[in-house]
């Protein structure tokens, strides 16, 4: 069988596996019906720039892109090493995001220029579709009124959804520079930027819709004392580097969490301690995923140590009631002894000796 002939249907189905450059290299200018399908019919683009020449990039933007742009649902920028100032040449293009009417995603990665970082987010506010923005390893200058500038144009726009920021940041004044409120903003991933609860909790005033936050929460002492801000939030990813105070009081802000995702570092907690937190805290939690690195104690018998812990995840509670299963490994670093209690299954995110 012959791909020409396929029914129009079908050829537009099998469109959908592709990505929308290997889809305009493989298909544009084969024929003209081909043509009619790809600019007439097919309105469902993704166009990912990351690792592409720089002559299937200009080919691209003189030949195929301009009669597309009402087209494509999800965009991504990169200005990273193997696509170095590709949004320069974009832009060069005249080529404007108010242009990419169904735009429903938009992925800016390593963008660097505070200039062409701010020009993007601006024009986010023409895209009447758009739901999604995800930020990585870009513009990474600690001037509070930049990032105050970047933020609230974020939380401006009134139909983001979902926004995921991964900056390899010093700065932890992201969170606590928001001073606009979104009302449309669902779900939040940030990584890479430490935050306090301070933080988390002006966070929870200015985004009241927020149901599913991912995040890393540092030691800060004036944790323990922070007054308590309710939230909507269903579902937690938590990487956690503080004390057990300040892990209640993160608790409490959340009474209606109920999936937990949780790294902690240097907290020591007994299946005991757990079931009594939960049961206080989060009792509508129905998913658990915990990893728990630690030290034992050097002047106890490591051995004991990890039998008394293990012994206390084993009872009807973790077992019949959540079917939370345990697992614990000890890791010996000369006379120091680490040990990693973690829930299965869990999939480690780095490899661990």
């Amino acid at each position: 069988m012959h791909l020409e002939s396929l029914a129009n249907e079908l050829l537009l189905y099998l469109f959908e596996f592709f990505d929308g450059i290997q889809l305009l290299r493989a298909f544009h200018d084969l024929n003209s019906r081909f043509n009619h399908l790809l600019y007439n019919h097919y309105r469902v683009y993704r166009i990912d720039f990351r690792s592409i020449s720089k002559y299937q990039f200009d080919d691209l933007c003189q030949y195929c892109l301009p009669s597309i742009t009402d087209q494509i649902i999800s965009l991504t920028i990169s200005d990273d090493d193997e696509t170095p100032n590709l949004p320069a040449i974009f832009l060069s293009y005249n080529f404007t995001l108010d242009k990419f009417t169904r735009l429903q995603s938009l992925s800016l990665y390593s963008i660097q220029s505070f200039a062409q970082l701010s020009q993007l987010i601006y024009q986010c506010h023409q895209l009447p579709h758009l739901t999604r923005l995800r930020m990585i390893d870009g513009y990474n200058d600690d001037r509070n009124n930049d990032i105050q500038f970047l933020i609230n144009t974020i939380w401006s726009l009134p139909k983001l959804q979902h926004f995921y920021l991964n900056y390899h940041s010093s700065s932890k004044t992201w969170l606590s520079k928001i001073s606009t409120m979104s009302l449309s903003i669902e779900k939040l991933s940030i990584e890479n930027i430490a935050c306090t609860l301070r933080d988390v909790s002006h966070l929870f005033k200015y985004t009241p819709s927020l149901q599913h936050l991912s995040t890393y929460i540092h030691f800060n002492l004036e944790d323990e004392q922070i007054p308590i801000v309710t939230s909507s939030i269903r579902s937690l990813k938590l990487t956690f580097e503080s004390s057990v105070p300040v892990l209640m009081n993160v608790f409490q802000m959340m009474p209606n969490l109920n999936s937990l995702e949780l790294k902690t570092m240097g907290i020591y907690l007994t299946g005991h301690k757990w079931k009594k937190i939960l049961m206080k805290y989060l009792s509508h939690l129905k998913i658990f995923q915990l990893r728990m690195y630690f030290e034992f104690s050097h002047r106890r018998n490591v051995h004991e140590q990890f039998n008394k812990l293990i012994e206390s995840y084993r009872n009807s509670f973790w077992i019949e009631e959540h079917q939370w299963f345990i697992q614990c490994d000890c890791i010996s670093f000369g006379e120091y002894h680490h040990g990693i209690l973690y829930t299965l299954p869990y999939r480690f995110d780095t490899f661990v000796c």
